[in-house]
């Protein structure tokens, strides 16, 4: 698979407390790939904390990077990802690539960022129950997968 754009509405958050952040109105993102788009539509109340795995990362990449950007909207789809819509194998090789496509790191460097990220992170199934504060995420969230 290879990414091909993302493309996104602003993602407007509010502080909820100093680590995480809540959405503040709807926003959607595309990720267009040679294999089809991902479309997301996240709903306002959706919480996040502005990054893609665990702090591990943080050394390679940054955490967000403002509202209108590339690189913010496939950590924000990555974050919906993990929820559960979208494979952990799919959606980690769409961050490496999106860390490389939004030129925030390396090709080398997004794929050990997405090492780090599968073995760092906590990827949940679709019957598995969110953790505090992101419980009711999914009900914010809605992914659809458009072949081409």
């Amino acid at each position: 698979m290879k990414l091909l754009d993302i493309q996104s509405t602003p993602i407007l958050v509010d502080p909820l407390d100093g680590k995480y952040y809540r959405l503040r109105e709807d926003a959607k993102i595309d990720v267009i790939t040679n294999e089809g788009t991902y479309h997301v539509c996240l709903g306002a109340g959706w919480i996040t904390d502005l990054r893609s795995g665990s702090s591990f990362i943080d050394h390679f990449i940054p955490k967000w990077d403002g509202p209108t950007s590339k690189y913010s909207a496939i950590v924000a789809f990555h974050d919906t990802c993990w929820s559960g819509w979208v494979p952990r194998l799919i959606s980690d090789e769409i961050l490496a690539q999106g860390c490389a496509f939004t030129h925030k790191c390396s090709e080398r460097t997004g794929n050990l960022v997405k090492l780090a990220v599968d073995h760092f992170g906590t990827y949940y199934d679709l019957d598995d129950r969110m953790p505090k504060p992101y419980t009711f995420n999914r009900y914010y969230e809605l992914v659809e997968l458009s072949a081409k």
